[in-house]
């Protein structure tokens, strides 16, 4: 009894409506608590645990003789095909520059430089588990969607078939 007589006038004085409303609150489902994008959100995550998922590793290599070498034209292309994929509050696949970057600003910058990009293409090649970036864990569906990307690819050396369409023969009809 004392206690609650403190409890009562602790709040009258501190303003104890907002534990009231806290208790109305309480007995609502939590689901209906939650905002349009959280909901949204926890849709997401259930429709992601509801696929079968596989532990992965993204690794891209851009390798090319030096006339042709354009190490900004190959990120820019790379990165800007993943941005397609990605969400600002969800899952995203973005490269660690920490560990896959090769740059170096200071004593014996070119040796250093090979020693790093020898140590990717060979993670690159073993295929590391353990090397580069930490392995996550993508569903089939994300897996196709990075197998099969989204974008419409332009290659100048294919050609459009030409066709024409006709009716099926006469024997395949029953005629």
């Amino acid at each position: 009894m004392p206690g609650n007589l403190a409890s009562a006038l602790g709040d009258a004085i501190m303003g104890g409506g907002a534990h009231h409303e806290e208790k109305k609150k309480e007995g609502m489902p939590k689901i209906l608590q939650l905002s349009p994008r959280e909901r949204e959100r926890l849709e997401a995550v259930e429709r992601k645990l509801s696929k079968i998922g596989f532990n992965c590793k993204v690794r891209i290599l851009y390798v090319g003789k030096k006339p042709h070498f354009s190490k900004a034209k190959a990120v820019n292309s790379i990165v800007g095909a993943i941005k397609q994929i990605n969400t600002d509050d969800m899952n995203a696949i973005i490269p660690d520059m920490k560990k896959t970057a090769v740059t170096a600003h200071y004593v014996m910058t070119d040796m250093r430089k090979n020693w790093r990009k020898e140590r990717l293409v060979s993670w690159y090649k073993s295929r590391s588990i353990w090397s580069g970036t930490p392995e996550y864990v993508l569903n089939i569906e994300e897996l196709a969607t990075i197998w099969h990307f989204p974008i419409l690819s332009r290659t100048p050396s294919l050609k459009k078939t030409q066709f024409k369409k006709s009716e099926p023969p006469a024997e395949i009809l029953g005629r």
